[in-house]
């Protein structure tokens, strides 16, 4: 697979199960209201390296560039 230069690009993401167990937390609470909070799974990691990991996941063999 031809990757464009931004698969490269690093991101922290995170499962929405762990989103909706943040919001899940955090709604109907008045110390959170008015407050902003960033979420992430703590590791960084390229657009790229994702889909090699979700590939092994799936029992796929594919080659990316």
């Amino acid at each position: 697979m031809l990757c464009p230069r931004w698969t490269q690009s690093q991101s922290s993401p995170i499962a929405l199960t762990d989103v909706v167990k943040s919001l899940t937390y955090c709604l109907g609470d008045k110390i959170h209201f008015h407050k902003t909070y960033e979420l992430s799974c703590g590791e960084n990691i390229s657009y790229q390296n994702l889909m090699k990991r979700l590939a092994v996941k799936l029992g796929l063999s594919r080659k990316f560039y």
